[in-house]
Formats: structure tokens, sequence, C-alpha cells
């Protein structure tokens, strides 16, 4: 089973827009100052639980339970009011299930999260949603990732993200891993970071995952 691994923020869908207005409805609610989208876009990639510790920031830190559970209150009512594909994503998956590629999503959201945005977006042209569970692991972990690749006997897997982090994942899951631009990462972060595959468009993505699984 030819199996492609996709990270969800920054990588299928502009979720930055959400993810910044409930961190700074948390801040707001603290009493905090607000951060602009290009801010939050450098504090996400390893789970809100540490974005929420960078925003606070070391001298605010005993009020992070508290901006978790601002950030969860608000987030879960409105975290699809402004999330959107990235171009050509869409198409991108299409192609990739045409191609009788299995197409799974692998991200540092609570799982609950996480399979209710790639349901409202996606549908039936995402096969399986991995995310962050009860025991609040995430990425680079691989885990829970590898376990459920073994449930389901995929044989070949490529990945695809936007940061150091989903490059640290692939390479733990001993992986290809294909780095896209047009997430929360340059071009420059991506290849410091050890990218070898770069992709600035969907359709390189398919170009890498195509050469990939012929």
């Amino acid at each position: 089973m030819k199996l492609m691994i996709f990270d969800l923020d920054g990588t299928l869908l502009d979720t930055l827009p959400d993810l910044t207005d409930s961190v700074n409805f948390a801040m707001t609610m603290l009493g905090l100052r607000n951060y602009s989208r290009a801010e939050v876009g450098r504090m996400v990639g390893n789970g809100m639980t540490v974005t929420l510790t960078r925003a606070l920031g070391q001298g605010n830190i005993t009020l992070l339970d508290e901006a978790k559970r601002l950030q969860a209150e608000y987030y879960s009512a409105h975290c699809n009011d402004k999330t959107v594909p990235f171009d050509g994503i869409n198409r991108l998956l299409e192609r990739l299930k045409s191609d009788n590629v299995h197409v799974a999503v692998y991200s540092n959201k609570d799982q609950a999260f996480a399979e209710a945005t790639c349901a409202a977006h996606f549908g039936d042209e995402v096969d399986f949603v991995v995310g962050t569970g009860p025991d609040g692991v995430t990425k680079p972990d691989a885990k829970r990732l590898l376990a459920r690749i073994a449930e389901i006997g995929a044989t070949k897997c490529m990945y695809c993200g936007d940061s150091e982090v989903d490059i640290m994942t692939a390479a733990n899951a001993d992986m290809p891993c294909v780095s896209v631009t047009w997430g929360y990462r340059t071009r420059e972060e991506l290849v410091a970071s050890g990218a070898t595959m770069v992709a600035d468009t969907a359709e390189q993505v398919y170009d890498f995952a195509q050469k990939f699984f012929a």
C-alpha cells in the first residue's frame, strides 16, 4: 500500500487566521498583549501548549492552564471560520487518490479537532487522521503515526510538511519528506533544517510523489 502523509496546519490548510484569533482571545481574556498573524506563525508547530507557552512568556507561565482552557473554548467554536485549503491542495489530493495513493494527516492538533477539521474541508479525500492523543505526545515523535501505518499495512510512505518539526518527524519515521514553502517557514529556514525536497506549489508536491511512488 502506498501512503502520502501530510501535516495539516500550514501544509494542507491555512489555519493561521483562526489560530491567531484563538490565541488572542485567550490573551485578551487574561489582560495580555495580542499578536499578529506573523508572530503566531512563528510560535506554532509544536502543539498548542508550546504555542501558548511562547505567547505567555516566562513571566506569565502560571497562566498556562487558563490560557489553554480559553484558547480551546474559542477554537472549538471558531476553528473553521477563516480556515481554507491552500491553492491546489484539493486537486493534489484527488490526483493522489486517482493514482491509488492513500492519504493521511498527522497533526499536533487534538485528535478530535484534527478529525473535524479534515472532515470539514476534505471529506473522504483523507483516509485517516492521527492527532495528539490523551498522552499529549506531539510531533516530532512518530510513534502514533507508525503504529497506525503498521495497522493498515502501508509499505511505501512519503511525508509532506511545512516546518522543521515535520522534517524531524519524517526522519524519526524513516521516510522521505517534501517540505512546502507556502506555510509558516521560509525556504531558507527549511533548507537550513535539512530539507532536501522543497516544493513551491502543490503541483511540485505531486511531481515528487509521482516519482517516489512510481
